[in-house]
């Protein structure tokens, strides 16, 4: 006999669900409580792995990047003749020349013409008057000059002890020339002594009028001696040296 249920209320499903959940909430609990119980006959596990955890040493710092070798400077290479196109040389000319600063005009001197400085009594009277004098006059630095070095001492030689005694040029028609007119026109004759130094080259030195017959006889001798160059007195060595002489002139009247 096959009895068939009448379809569930909405009431009596509400209260199988109210029963229903607590009942699987303690199934669950119960079989919760039943596991560590069954657990108990089983075999041992082995015991957990154990894990050692090794703390990493810190990372060493960088090490310090090397400092940089200075570069060689290239050395310059050999100049030659640069050449520049037509372009490069007009704008050259083209650029602007630097103009050299201008040297300050210089400063006009402070004129105190028609001031007068008085010094009577204590300090310094300063006044003007009386019509400005002439400009004055920078006087110019003292110039200093050296003495000339002292000629080495000239060797005079006696005649006695020459190789060579000096040689006097023809002075006739000179000694004619310097006769004295006074003496000639009064008819008068006569003669002078000179001492006469004649130095290496032939030139004619010191002359001192010894004696003389009439004056002007001694001055007129000794223009004649200074008329000409001599030939030079010439020592043993055959080297020129000074002398000096005895030299005499004779005046003739000559008609």
């Amino acid at each position: 006999m096959i009895a068939l249920a009448a379809p569930w209320s909405d009431e009596a499903r509400g209260g199988l669900l109210r029963w229903l959940l607590p009942a699987s909430v303690a199934l669950h609990l119960a079989a919760f409580a039943w596991l560590p119980a069954a657990r108990r006959g089983a075999p041992a596990r082995p015991p957990p792995l154990s894990f050692e955890l090794a703390v990493a040493p810190p990372p060493a710092p960088p090490a310090p990047e090397p400092e940089p070798q200075p570069k060689a400077e290239p050395e310059p290479a050999p100049a030659r003749a640069a050449t520049r196109a037509p372009a490069t040389l007009a704008a050259a000319r083209a650029r602007p020349r630097r103009r050299r600063p201008r040297a300050p005009p210089p400063t006009a001197p402070m004129d105190f013409t028609g001031t007068v400085f008085s010094n009577d009594g204590p300090g310094l009277a300063v006044g003007g008057g009386g019509a400005p004098g002439p400009a004055p006059v920078a006087a110019a630095p003292p110039r200093i000059t050296r003495a000339p070095a002292a000629p080495p001492p000239m060797r005079v030689v006696p005649p006695s002890s020459l190789a060579r005694r000096p040689r006097a040029p023809g002075l006739d028609l000179e000694l004619e020339r310097q006769y004295p007119v006074e003496a000639r026109r009064a008819g008068i004759s006569g003669s002078a002594s000179l001492r006469v130094r004649i130095l290496p080259d032939g030139r004619v030195g010191e002359v001192r009028v010894q004696s003389e017959s009439w004056t002007g006889f001694g001055s007129a001798c000794e223009r004649t001696v200074r008329a000409a160059r001599w030939e030079p007195p010439i020592d043993q060595d055959g080297a020129p040296v000074a002398t000096e002489i005895t030299y005499t002139c004779r005046f003739e009247v000559r008609s």
